[in-house]
């Protein structure tokens, strides 16, 4: 996960975490939930998913989204990158 620079992750909850929670596989749903439910603990949730809303590519829970909710959060908004 070394997409963001260092100074981003520095106060995230996922890096002192570990990330394999963060990538669940899609019939692991509770894994999704528990991991979006650590990201609304997280004091930089709100750059991570302007981050990850940047980036349509990005793979995994990330601002306490997944992948289909972000690409619905864009379809709504425009913001096609």
């Amino acid at each position: 996960m070394q997409l963001i620079a260092k100074d981003f992750w520095e106060g995230a909850l996922c890096a002192e975490i570990g990330s394999e929670i963060f990538f669940p596989e899609r019939h692991e749903a509770n894994m999704a939930q528990i991991a979006k439910r650590i990201c609304n603990k997280c004091d930089i949730k709100q750059k991570c998913l302007e981050y990850a809303l940047k980036d349509p590519d990005l793979k995994g829970v990330w601002g306490g989204t997944t992948e289909h909710q972000r690409y619905r959060i864009r379809n709504r908004s425009g913001r096609w990158s």
